[in-house]
């Protein structure tokens, strides 16, 4: 059961003045604070024309707006979710930093070659900025997945390699089995009322430069705030003129390894830009 912490008063929204781009690792490309999560862009229960464009114009304005990770997967909709990406950065990939991730039964070095090949043909892409593992399988030799990871890089398929949903001591094992390949980032879930990763993972990530990305920020926290913990964050979010939703993120925001993934085809999302900055929630 992950760890639930109480919400202090003390919170307030450190980040919204901050940097307005952050570096993947030491070797990645920058990206925005605010990166574009895709897990309901591949929804199958509503492909239509009219939905697929839809989700195409919420992630060409993140973009836009400096929201240049999008990050996908082969799992989301059975690679549907890749599929509307390519339509999203046709014509302007240059300006986005793409990441995918394969799935664990996808760990064996044929296996990664495979799935890394089917998502830069849905992608319609040649290369992939960085490519995620998206939970660790235990049943496969962690150097075999590296070894294949390696030979993506070595093709240019790959440009930078992450993890998604380790523990910090699999991180640990995992560096130092991928050396000389750096690790540049983990992918986690991370928010106001999910704290695990404070237990350890953001400090390690910080002592080896490896960049947090953060995931269910707004509806994870949502989910599992009380009334009396709502009327608390509004007239926190009163009194900066922000909603909930942003003082969330810039919650997220204050520690300068992490990197907010909100997901970009949530009914509720909205983009703005606020006093000269980008802001960007989910209502």
């Amino acid at each position: 059961m992950p760890h639930r912490k109480a919400l202090s008063t003390a919170i307030v929204p450190a980040a919204i003045a901050a940097p307005p781009s952050r570096m993947l690792g030491t070797t990645g490309p920058r990206v925005g604070l605010v990166g574009q999560g895709t897990t309901r862009v591949g929804n199958r229960a509503s492909r239509s024309e009219e939905s697929v464009q839809a989700r195409v114009r919420t992630l060409r304005l993140g973009i836009e707006l400096g929201m240049n990770l999008v990050d996908t997967a082969e799992l989301y909709g059975g690679g549907h979710a890749e599929e509307v990406v390519a339509e999203a950065i046709r014509g302007i990939r240059s300006n986005v930093v793409l990441a995918s991730k394969f799935l664990p039964g996808h760990s064996t070095r044929d296996e990664i070659v495979r799935a890394a090949e089917g998502s830069l043909r849905r992608l319609d892409t040649d290369y992939l900025d960085l490519y995620q593992t998206h939970w660790p399988n235990a049943l496969v030799p962690t150097d075999e997945t590296f070894e294949a990871l390696s030979r993506l890089v070595d093709a240019g398929k790959v440009r930078c390699v992450g993890l998604s949903n380790v523990t910090v001591i699999e991180l640990a094992s995992a560096r130092k089995i991928a050396s000389p390949l750096p690790i540049v980032s983990v992918q986690t879930e991370y928010s106001l009322t999910v704290r695990d990763p404070e237990f350890g993972l953001i400090q390690y990530c910080a002592d080896t430069r490896i960049t947090v990305l953060a995931y269910s920020i707004i509806n994870g926290s949502a989910e599992l705030i009380d009334a009396r913990q709502r009327d608390l964050l509004d007239g926190i979010a009163g009194r900066y003129g922000v909603t909930v939703s942003q003082l969330l993120l810039a919650w997220v925001l204050r520690n300068p390894d992490v990197i907010a993934l909100v997901k970009a085809a949530d009914d509720g999302v909205y983009i703005a830009k606020r006093k000269g900055r980008n802001c960007v929630a989910t209502a």
